[in-house]
């Protein structure tokens, strides 16, 4: 079984969050995106063993969530790790004032839409043209 504990994104986890990040996007985040995302503090790792498998942060205004980045390392997908890893972020958006979390998906992306949907997200929107390339995005939603 494996056993998963959940830190603050620091700098020096920078380089394996990167690798996840370029394993698991066509249009990856760049370090200094992950730098500027630090500052906001809501950004955490998912460990085992000492080694990051995945991460996943948040923004908040007022009382509306984005879910800005999740992504867990190929090799330790469908193992439950995301759905721990989202269901603390929404208990700290929540303790944080969160009231409805949104995020922003490719409409080709089946399978992380079927595990937003699963964990109780909803499509709301479509974003046309959100992505390089322009691929629409699914706007996805639950209230916490």
């Amino acid at each position: 079984m494996i056993s998963v504990s959940i830190h603050k994104l620091m700098y020096n986890d920078l380089k394996e969050v990167l690798e996840i990040e370029n394993l698991s996007f066509e249009d990856p985040w760049t370090k200094g995106m992950f730098e500027e995302e630090m500052k906001n503090g809501s950004f955490y790792v998912a460990k085992e063993n000492g080694k990051i498998i995945g991460y996943g942060g948040f923004s908040i205004a007022e009382d509306e969530v984005s879910l800005v980045n999740l992504a867990i390392h190929p090799l330790y997908r469908k193992k439950g790790i995301g759905s721990f890893l989202l269901g603390l972020i929404i208990k700290i958006a929540r303790e944080e004032g969160g009231k409805k979390m949104f995020l922003e998906v490719r409409r080709k992306n089946l399978g992380a839409i079927s595990f937003y949907k699963k964990q109780g997200f909803i499509e709301t929107g479509i974003r046309k043209s959100y992505y390089d390339g322009g691929e629409d995005a699914i706007i996805m939603s639950c209230k916490l």
